[in-house]
């Protein structure tokens, strides 16, 4: 029977913890550099996607307009409009008549007109719509 030696004992198990408290270590420091990239670009994409639905909601308020109203706009208007679109609650808001309840148009909650002086959003009760209406200063 072989005797091993404590000394030689000790010196194994230092090194055996030694190699999992670095792989530990390890792990923890690449997980949180791999997760930081995963969140950044989680990020990147909800904005991206959120840009390309107002984009396209803007658009489709557009061609309604187009439809209803049968104007015509020249891209500068189109490019105007869509970047003064906004969202409130999952709904693209480019102007007055886009405001559902009487809250949102009469406070303007997504401040369409703060830069517009001399424009502001009003509640008809009659038709339950809200429209723009010049504000008295």
């Amino acid at each position: 029977m072989k005797r091993f030696n404590k000394r030689g004992m000790l010196d194994d198990l230092f090194d055996f913890l030694f190699t999992i408290t670095t792989a530990f270590f390890l792990l923890i420091f690449l997980g949180a550099i791999l997760n930081g990239g995963v969140n950044e670009s989680n990020e990147q994409a909800v904005s991206r996607v959120a840009e390309f639905r107002q984009t396209e909601s803007a658009v489709n308020n557009l061609r309604i307009q187009i439809y209803q109203q049968d104007n015509f706009f020249t891209i500068e208007e189109i490019d105007d409009q869509v970047a003064g679109s906004k969202v409130l609650a999952g709904r693209v808001i480019t102007g007055c008549s886009d405001y559902i309840t009487r809250t949102d148009c009469t406070s303007d909650a997504v401040r369409i007109y703060t830069n517009t002086p001399g424009f502001s959003c009003d509640w008809d009760e009659e038709d339950g719509e809200c429209f723009v209406s010049p504000s008295i200063t």
